[in-house]
């Protein structure tokens, strides 16, 4: 038998509204997610961009950061509150690339690989410059061929570190191929 009125039922707490039986899981635990959606409308700000995407307060500047509803990330939150628990292993997704919308319209679900494939595509991925072109590069691809080559001579890390002005755990990486891995 289910209790209402917020009253808990073998640990879990119940919706406080008039006849839900829910669990409640949202409002601290005194709603379920479908009652307390409409609470929603004072969170975020529709409008306040030229198109229409829907960005919950907290998300920054232009909806550039994740926004939080009742502690969980809010793109997360409608989307349960929608279509109910999010599977193992699958992410909420933005196809709007607004990460502090969350109109229900903007969203789908897919995995790292999907989320990692739409920034291939969109072109938002970040990679870093490669090598010399690298802001903080302290060697050029010559010098890595040279450090190399005296290491392998037999000269020590340390001294090859101080001709090149490089420390000795960055000569270990050169050597190691843990960075320049780009050069043979």
């Amino acid at each position: 038998m289910r209790q209402r009125n917020g009253t808990r039922l073998e640990g879990r707490a119940i919706c406080v509204a008039s006849g839900c039986g829910n669990l409640a899981t949202a409002n601290q635990g005194r709603m379920c997610p479908w009652h307390c959606l409409p609470t929603l409308a004072t969170h975020y700000e529709p409008g306040s961009l030229p198109d229409p995407c829907e960005i919950v307060d907290g998300a920054g500047k232009h909806g550039k950061d994740y926004g939080s509803i009742r502690s969980a990330p809010a793109h997360r939150a409608v989307w349960e509150m929608h279509h109910g628990p999010i599977p193992a292993g699958m992410w909420v997704l933005h196809k709007c690339d607004r990460p502090g919308c969350v109109r229900i319209e903007h969203l789908w679900l897919g995995t790292k690989a999907d989320n990692i494939r739409d920034m291939d595509r969109k072109g938002r991925r970040y990679a870093p410059a490669p090598g010399e072109q690298h802001w903080s590069a302290k060697v050029t691809a010559a010098d890595v061929v040279a450090i190399r080559a005296a290491v392998a001579a037999g000269e020590s890390q340390r001294s090859v570190g101080e001709r090149f002005g490089i420390r000795q755990g960055s000569v270990s990486r050169i050597v190691l191929r843990q960075s320049w891995k780009q050069i043979p």
